[in-house]
């Protein structure tokens, strides 16, 4: 009989310490936090053939959160995962949280299919090939978005998403320098 109790308190006191819970928050047709103006001048979206995941985390030590995720940034690393992408269609947010003794961690995950203009070609593709950095895409050729400078990107790091290449993005924006602050509107064109 003390063996039963022993293990039962065992199994009681392993659940308090190691615990998580995961809640889906919200189910979603579109999604996007990119500036993709939602016009009739925009060429058609497509959908990818695969879907992609972003996820934001922040670690909590003695109950003492070291930071609180962001649904934003883990919407952006969603999107970011497929050159070319501008939004994501068909898919899901959810809120995770896991415990272990002192530590332990938030996050939000974002899954969903990525959405690129009709125009675009994924840079996997063998036929890509990006504009000559001396010109600007016609606006038939090309779909122009407005990316908004985050905390500690490059244009080295933001070129790359868009499938572009840092000169493209400094004649575009008539920069004279790569360095760009935080919170720059850039403007890009991708086909």
């Amino acid at each position: 009989m003390k063996n039963k109790s022993l293990s039962g308190l065992c199994a009681l006191s392993a659940a308090c310490l190691l615990a998580s819970c995961s809640q889906r928050l919200v189910d979603f047709t579109v999604i996007s936090t990119k500036n993709v103006p939602l016009t009739d001048e925009v060429p058609n979206l497509q959908k990818a053939d695969s879907r992609v995941k972003g996820t934001d985390a922040k670690l909590t030590i003695l109950f003492v959160p070291l930071g609180i995720p962001n649904m934003k940034d883990a919407i952006d690393k969603a999107i970011e995962k497929y050159p070319g992408a501008v939004a994501l269609t068909d898919g899901v947010v959810y809120s995770k949280g896991w415990t272990a003794l002192i530590v332990g961690q938030n996050k939000y995950v974002v899954e969903g299919t990525p959405l690129y203009p009709a125009t675009a070609t994924h840079a996997s593709s063998t036929n890509y090939q990006p504009a000559a950095a001396n010109q600007q895409p016609a606006a038939a050729e090309a779909m122009r978005i407005v990316h908004v400078v985050k905390k500690g990107e490059t244009l080295s790091s933001i070129a790359p998403l868009y499938s572009v290449s840092v000169p493209q993005i400094m004649k575009w924006n008539r920069l004279s320098s790569a360095d760009v602050p935080e919170g720059s509107q850039l403007v890009i064109y991708i086909k």
